[in-house]
C-alpha cells in the first residue's frame, strides 16, 4: 500500500509523493548555522550534514596578538615570534613560538652547583635554593644552596 504525502517545503507542496521518496531539493542557499556558531552554509539547499569546516574567510589576531592576517575561519592563527617573557624560575625566557602569555614551567635542568661542590643541582630549573644535596651517587633531601 502506498502511502501519501503532502509535504510542504520552502513554500513548494509535494501531493502525491510516498513517503520514502526523496523530495527534490529547492536550490536556495541552505543557510543552517554551521559548526563555527558564526556562520551560515553557504551551499546550495542539500540533504545531510553540512560542511564540518567553515570556510569563510576572516581576519584574526594570533595568539599573542602581535599579527592579524585574513584566513579561513576553522584555522587556528599563530606568528614566529618568540616570547621573551621569563619563565618561573628568573633565568630562561619562555622562548615558544606565538604564545599567549600563559608561559609553561621552565624545562631547562637546574645543572647549578651544589655546596658541596662536588654535585650539580639535578633537579628542573626553579628560583632560590635547592633541597637536594649529593652524597656519592645517592642524593638526600636537605636544604642546600647554590654557589653564586
Amino acid at each position: 500500500m502506498r502511502v501519501i504525502a503532502l509535504l510542504v517545503k520552502l513554500k513548494r507542496v509535494y501531493e502525491g509523493i510516498a513517503c520514502d521518496v526523496a523530495v527534490p531539493v529547492c536550490g536556495a542557499t541552505c543557510g543552517k548555522m554551521l559548526s563555527c556558531g558564526f556562520h551560515r552554509c553557504p551551499e546550495r539547499c542539500h540533504r545531510g550534514p553540512c560542511i564540518e569546516t567553515c570556510r569563510v574567510v576572516v581576519t584574526k589576531s594570533c595568539r599573542c596578538g602581535s599579527f592579524k592576517k585574513q584566513v579561513p575561519c576553522y584555522q587556528d592563527m599563530t606568528c614566529e615570534r618568540k616570547c621573551q617573557k621569563m619563565r618561573d624560575c628568573g633565568r630562561h625566557a619562555c622562548k615558544r613560538r606565538c604564545c599567549d602569555g600563559d608561559c609553561p614551567p621552565c624545562s631547562e635542568m637546574c645543572d647549578r652547583k651544589l655546596r658541596c661542590r662536588n654535585h650539580k643541582c639535578p633537579a628542573p630549573c626553579h628560583r632560590g635554593s635547592v633541597l637536594l644535596s649529593g652524597n656519592g651517587h645517592n642524593f638526600m633531601f636537605v636544604r642546600e644552596t647554590h654557589l653564586r
